[in-house]
């Protein structure tokens, strides 16, 4: 379970699990969605998670999705997107000339979550590698206390 209050981060990952489900997951999303909703903890994710949840809806145009994805990322109240900013870039890339097997894509994520502050980066992606400030969590820890 996460801190009271805590900075928490959203990867792509979770959002295409709030926005399309996952029957395995369904738990633990509403876990979080009630979280964030009673604001509980504060979460936000980057400008980069628009373009990544983009692709599939795009791909297979389902302007629907895509408009869920747009509404969620453009105009949530709960949601913080942060932008991609020069030093974010930069980050990004001594996290990547740190840890080469880290993806631009991740590391920008990682850096995002660092200039955001945030304790816990939620993400069901094991391979990103993250700094030691910062948690790993994955869904399905949310139910456990």
């Amino acid at each position: 379970m996460l801190p009271q209050r805590a900075l928490v981060y959203l990867d792509s990952n979770i959002l295409v699990h709030i926005i399309e489900g996952h029957p395995q997951l369904w738990s633990s999303v509403q876990v979080l969605v009630d979280l964030i909703k009673r604001h509980e903890i504060r979460v936000a994710t980057s400008e980069l998670t628009l373009a990544e949840t983009l692709v599939k809806p795009i791909a297979v145009a389902n302007s629907a999705l895509q408009a869920q994805y747009e509404a969620i990322l453009n105009s949530s109240p709960e949601l913080s997107v942060l932008p991609i900013t020069r030093p974010i870039l930069i980050s990004a890339a001594k996290l990547r000339g740190a840890c080469n097997s880290l993806k631009l894509p991740d590391a920008i994520h990682v850096a995002t979550a660092t200039s955001f502050g945030a304790s816990h980066f939620l993400t069901e992606d094991i391979r990103i590698k993250l700094p030691p400030n910062i948690s790993r969590v994955g869904l399905a820890q949310l139910l456990t206390p």
